[in-house]
Order: C-alpha cells, then sequence, then structure tokens
C-alpha cells in the first residue's frame, strides 16, 4: 500500500496535471495505466512543484520503488522475478527511441499553465 498525504487546497491542481498529462501525453501517444503510475510519472518528470514523499509502504518490488523515490529499501534483496522483470524494463528503456521515455524533470510546466488557464471559467457577472 502506498500512502499519499495531500494538501487540501492543492487537490484540485493535482486532479489539473493528472489531467493534463493524460489528455495531452498519454491518449494520444496510445498510453494509459492507473492513478498511482499518473502520480509516479508526475514526481519523476517534476509536474508536482513542491511535492516530497513522506513515507512509503510497498509490497512486491518495494526495494525498486524505494529506491526511485529515495526511500530507505527494505533490508532483503528483490525476488528474482523482480529482478528479471527490472532486466527487461531496462532492456526495453535502452532501446526506445528517445522520443518515447520520459526524463527526470521534462514536465512540460509552459504548456500545462497555457492549458489550465484556457480551461479556467470565467466567473459570470450578476
Amino acid at each position: 500500500m502506498l500512502r499519499r498525504v495531500i494538501a487540501r487546497d492543492y487537490a484540485q491542481e493535482l486532479s489539473d496535471r493528472m489531467d493534463f498529462m493524460v489528455e495531452q501525453g498519454w491518449l494520444p501517444a496510445g498510453l494509459w495505466d492507473n492513478e498511482q503510475v499518473a502520480i509516479g510519472t508526475l514526481l519523476f518528470r517534476g509536474g508536482l512543484p513542491g511535492a516530497r514523499i513522506l513515507k512509503t509502504r510497498v509490497g512486491g518490488g518495494a526495494n525498486t520503488v524505494s529506491w526511485l523515490f529515495g526511500a530507505e529499501p527494505y533490508r532483503r534483496k528483490p525476488p528474482l522475478y523482480v529482478r528479471w522483470r527490472l532486466l527487461l524494463d531496462e532492456l526495453r528503456t535502452r532501446l526506445a527511441p528517445p522520443e518515447q521515455c520520459y526524463l527526470p524533470g521534462d514536465f512540460p510546466e509552459p504548456a500545462f499553465q497555457a492549458w489550465a488557464k484556457s480551461r479556467a471559467v470565467e466567473p459570470v457577472a450578476g
């Protein structure tokens, strides 16, 4: 289980940032995954300014997830199937064209700000 704490006043912006990434990035590229992967992708790409991981507690490939987010890994080796999966992912990543890969900090912040501004609803004068 991965627990997250989000400030109430940031919930709408988090939702907007996830919507932007899915609508402008994933769907046009024919990609889809779950909300945990979306949040992890946003963190990796620098799409959640000021966000920090307070605590992680995960199962399965916990050493990998913990290492990726800078948390203390469990004191055991990952199972063989996890190491095999990581090797396959590493090969796929190295063989993929650069335009199909995300890089740390490559979130298109100016494009997000323009997208968010275009979606903002002006209050109706009464």
